[in-house]
């Protein structure tokens, strides 16, 4: 009987891990028989709210993580307009080709994804066309038929309507849980370390706030159903699968940082079968996203002889070396000193000081004796700090995006709370 449970388990992994390539290659190459004219004519129409941010990124001065990720959007613009006959719709679809345009007026050779974009849109010659296959770009799905619906700026408007209500959706749906309103703060406490007010205004960024909202969505309705039929660790794995298509390697970790908590919150459990659960539900996600990833460079391969995979390899090298050629300790100081920087500001201070006065307020109200059946949650705090110190060199220079992750532990130590008060209450039978 077990045996034959493990077997059903193992060929429902092996079977999404074959169909899930198959089927993003096929939805990529279905996305680009699009028209392409009418996007780029969209896109043309926003060069003005564009070019405002190629020089200034920063929504708020002095406060380098309100980065819009304007560098990034670009990117993903000219992939979603770019068209050369030369290339079939699958392989554009699969080695994901743009044009590239140089400052030649300075003494170095200076890149920039928006002066790309502009001159693809205007007709000017570009010297060089660059395949970007390393990823697979599923955010394609979505962009390319908004951007025949609108232009940019109607999609930036309409993100940030979107999110906040995706935002309320979560709200409504723990209620209807009834579930304690000290979680619900807890998870809109923790959104503003997503540094949301560049989340909104961005393409790039926004992959993986929308991922983790989606998943934190899926576990709320289908949480009975998840449970009774013991498939908790394939919906990380898929989630791993979805995140590693859709993302550009921003801040993938809170699509299973997120859920963790939400799981780790609705379902009070022995410490030890947490802590076990957290680490398999973490590996099925690892393993979705490692997997999903490496069938991009291998069908790339396969098909195109690109020679994406040892470009690949060489990627993973570089990401995972230490930061700035330092010792491994010393790096990962400084990668943490970096991505904490984030919140080392006034802002950021006041508001520490807001949840500090909730979190004292709270405490004073609950049984202490059962902080120790938060572990496991405190388990998924550290995994921000796990991440920064594997992912050491790419966590050093993008760290406008990595601090991001920062929310996780935040919204892990919130969670905590919420699950002693939630305990406590049930015992003294008082309410919030």
């Amino acid at each position: 009987m077990l045996l034959n449970k493990v077997n059903a388990r193992f060929l429902t992994y092996l079977g999404i891990a074959v169909i899930a390539p198959i089927l993003g290659a096929i939805l990529l190459f279905l996305i680009h028989l699009l028209p392409t004219a009418p996007m780029a004519q969209n896109v043309y129409h926003s060069l003005d709210m564009l070019k405002s941010e190629f020089s200034d990124e920063i929504l708020v001065d002095g406060y380098k993580a309100s980065l819009t990720g304007v560098f990034t959007d670009c990117l993903m613009l000219e992939h979603a307009i770019y068209n050369n006959e030369e290339h079939s719709k699958f392989e554009q679809a699969m080695l994901m080709y743009r044009g590239e345009s140089y400052d030649s007026g300075s003494e170095q050779v200076v890149w920039h994804p928006g002066d790309s974009l502009v001159d693809y849109l205007h007709g000017v010659q570009q010297p060089k066309e660059v395949a970007y296959s390393r990823y697979w770009h599923g955010y394609l799905l979505l962009l390319k038929p908004l951007l025949l619906l609108g232009t940019v700026n109607t999609i930036v408007l309409l993100n940030g309507a979107v999110q906040l209500l995706c935002i309320g959706v979560v709200l409504i749906l723990l209620q209807k849980k009834e579930k304690s309103y000290v979680f619900s703060i807890g998870f809109l406490g923790a959104i503003p370390f997503l540094t949301y007010i560049s989340i909104y205004a961005s393409l790039s960024l926004s992959i993986c706030f929308y991922l983790m909202i989606f998943a934190v969505l899926t576990l709320l309705m289908l949480d009975e159903k998840l449970i009774q039929k013991d498939a908790y660790g394939v919906f990380f794995f898929v989630v791993g699968i979805i995140t590693s298509y859709m993302d550009f390697l921003t801040y993938p970790l809170v699509t299973v940082g997120f859920p963790l908590c939400f799981y780790l919150y609705l379902h009070g459990e022995d410490i030890k079968k947490a802590c076990r659960r957290v680490i398999s539900f973490s590996i099925a996600w690892v393993i979705g996203y490692g997997w999903m990833w490496m069938s991009k460079w291998i069908l790339a391969d396969l098909f195109f002889h690109s020679g994406i995979i040892q470009d690949a390899i060489k990627t993973i090298f570089q990401r995972t070396d230490s930061a700035s050629g330092q010792g491994r300790i010393q790096g990962f100081v400084q990668v943490v000193s970096k991505n904490m920087g984030a919140y080392t500001n006034k802002g950021f201070g006041l508001y520490g000081l807001l949840i500090l006065i909730v979190l004292v307020f709270v405490w004073k109200r609950v049984d202490m004796k059962k902080v120790q059946s938060s572990v496991p949650v405190m388990l998924v705090a550290c995994y921000p700090f796990a991440w920064w110190f594997l992912m050491q060199n790419h966590s050093d220079e993008h760290w406008v995006f990595t601090c991001r992750i920062f929310s996780i532990t935040v919204f892990a130590i919130l969670t905590v709370l919420a699950k002693i008060e939630n305990n406590t209450r049930k015992i003294k039978g008082w309410t919030l």
